[in-house]
């Protein structure tokens, strides 16, 4: 007897169905995170240009430490990421694009 689960609006899963869409849910959040990580670091550094050009170079260097805070934090997600997806030896979802490319994923 297989077993079968159901979500709260009825959807039925059996075991494998269940972990494959929950592995793929996740998957997904984490390439959104990493894409909102990207343009957070691309915000700051263009603020960061904005006030070194205005002659604000102190507010510039500190929107562009916040800029390199953020890659730092995206680099370690990213490399969970990558490492998550060598140990799954398949591409898929979580093969992705590269790391320049994925704000157009």
């Amino acid at each position: 007897m297989q077993t079968r689960f159901r979500c709260h609006t009825g959807h039925a899963f059996n075991e494998n169905s269940l972990l494959s869409y929950v592995t793929e849910s996740i998957e997904d959040s984490l390439w959104n995170a990493l894409r909102a990580m990207d343009e957070s670091q691309m915000l700051l550094r263009h603020m960061a240009e904005h006030y070194a050009d205005m002659g604000d170079t102190r507010t510039a260097e500190v929107f562009l430490d916040r800029a390199q805070e953020a890659q730092d934090r995206a680099s370690q997600v990213r490399a969970l990421v990558v490492q998550r997806n060598g140990r799954k030896g398949a591409a898929g979802p979580l093969a992705g694009p590269a790391p320049q490319d994925v704000g157009q994923r």
